[in-house]
């Protein structure tokens, strides 16, 4: 799907939280997030700007980040950079993996026009609770981004992770899954996700077998597959995007069972039917 910063970016911010109890988050037009899942935007690169959940006013306000908005790997040698319409108003984050070779390139380009193609991943692990809300807060991101385009060039990259990044499913994130909760209003449009607590932002790897698998080759939507782990509490919906290297070990897979290193994000689709569930973004793939 293509769309712009215009009209994406306040549709991202809008979410409002309570610290509870129950915590809960809220957010509005769930129906139209449902279905964004690859998504091309255009907007401007904005400096680095962080969004600060004010629970006393259920506002969301945005400050320049550090060393006076400019641009900086991370430890794990990733890149977060904001797209958005202004400065200091709603924007988008998107995550780069393996970005050395662009922060000087998004920090001379900052105000200049900018297309970005990836994932709309939703997590709830920054959506402004407690002392997370002095952080930048959001329930959205695009990451991975698979490329850019910045003054005509055009940037593109296969998904990457770093090996000591990558974390073994573990039970604490059975007893997360099993808490939270998510609930439908049809009435407003509006999702509830109920119970949140905190989880680490990693990749993971998921060891299981594979099950109703659709490749959807030749189709403009991704890949897919089920997922069913002795590790994981629940079943899980896979994600492969087309052209990438998931997608094509996908295609390659001749065993049932599989190991998925991949990133969590929610399965907004099942949130419509009032289930809590993981769809889970596969970056690599291989038989186990």
């Amino acid at each position: 799907m293509a769309t712009n910063s215009v009209r994406l970016a306040p549709l991202l911010n809008a979410c409002v939280v309570s610290d509870g109890p129950p915590s809960t988050v809220i957010i509005p037009r769930a129906s139209q997030l449902a279905k964004l899942q690859e998504i091309t935007v255009r907007g401007i690169l904005l400096k680095n700007q962080f969004a600060n959940w004010d629970s006393r006013t259920l506002k969301t306000r945005f400050s320049v980040g550090r060393r006076g908005g400019r641009y900086a790997l991370r430890a794990d040698g990733s890149l977060e950079f904001c797209i958005g319409v202004k400065a200091l108003q709603p924007h988008i984050a998107c995550i780069l993996d393996d970005a050395e070779s662009l922060v000087s390139l998004l920090n001379n380009s900052v105000g200049e026009k900018i297309t970005v193609n990836g994932f709309l991943r939703s997590c709830l692990r920054k959506s402004g609770l407690g002392s997370a809300g002095h952080d930048d807060a959001r329930v959205f991101e695009i990451r991975p981004v698979r490329s850019i385009e910045i003054a005509g060039d055009l940037h593109a990259f296969d998904l990457f992770y770093q090996a000591s990044t990558v974390h073994d499913w573990t039970e604490d994130l059975n007893v997360a899954d099993e808490s939270r909760s998510a609930q439908y209003w049809k009435g407003n449009d509006t999702f509830r996700f109920s119970n949140i607590g905190s989880e680490k932002d990693a990749y993971f790897r998921v060891v299981g077998t594979v099950s109703d698998v659709k490749l959807n080759i030749g189709f403009d939507r991704p890949a897919w597959l089920l997922l069913d782990s002795a590790n994981a509490s629940r079943q899980m919906r896979v994600t492969c995007l087309q052209g990438t290297r998931a997608a094509k070990q996908l295609r390659r897979l001749r065993s049932t069972r599989a190991s998925v290193v991949g990133l969590r994000s929610l399965d907004l689709a099942r949130a419509l039917e009032d289930r809590y569930r993981i769809n889970f973004l596969a970056i690599d793939i291989e038989p186990a």
